[in-house]
């Protein structure tokens, strides 16, 4: 199933949101990248 795969990407995509929010300085530039 791709059930997990998915659920891995939208985990990351999340918490790379979420680190984003948090420190849109830091994390803002390497989440682009």
């Amino acid at each position: 199933m791709e059930v997990l795969a998915l659920l891995r990407c939208f985990s990351s995509f999340f918490l790379l949101r979420l680190s984003s929010i948090r420190m849109p300085s830091s994390a803002g530039s390497r989440g682009i990248v």
